[in-house]
């Protein structure tokens, strides 16, 4: 099993490395994503924390990805001295495709593998990629509610 998760690792790594060098992003931009894809909406102090990042250094990748056109910002709601950030439909998009990319890399792993568990473990994955787990996420548009 630790050869299996090591060769997995090392796949899905190389994969996620080629496509943050394609796209020409840091891996917290393309983590920033990811969360406000799970998230919705964020505002920046609350980015930094779940990245880690100070806040001038989140600060920086949110707007690096609000100018190649990935995430909004915009002025929170319930206070306006906040910015909240959400992805856009370019965002979204590119999320698809690096999400696209890590499930045909599972994919590629585990028809490889070829034992027992991984045979197994081929067929529940088919079976979540089939029930819509990977179904394209929605952007979130003006006016909706995070």
């Amino acid at each position: 099993m630790a050869q299996f998760l090591r060769l997995m690792s090392a796949q899905l790594l190389s994969s996620t490395a080629r496509d943050l060098r394609h796209e020409n992003m840091s891996l917290a931009e393309v983590a920033s994503l990811y969360l406000l894809d799970r998230d919705k909406a964020l505002r920046i102090n609350s980015l930094a924390t779940a990245l880690a990042l100070s806040l001038p250094a989140a600060s920086r990748v949110a707007s690096t990805l609000v100018e190649r056109g990935f995430v909004a910002r915009a002025e929170d709601p319930d206070d306006r001295r906040a910015k909240v950030l959400t992805l856009t439909a370019e965002g979204t998009e590119l999320l698809n495709t690096l999400s696209g990319n890590l499930v045909g890399e599972v994919s590629r792993v585990l028809a490889t593998a070829n034992t027992p568990v991984s045979n197994r473990l081929a067929q529940l994955f088919g079976s979540m990629v089939a029930d819509g787990m990977a179904a394209p996420s929605k952007p979130v548009e003006p006016g909706d509610k995070p």
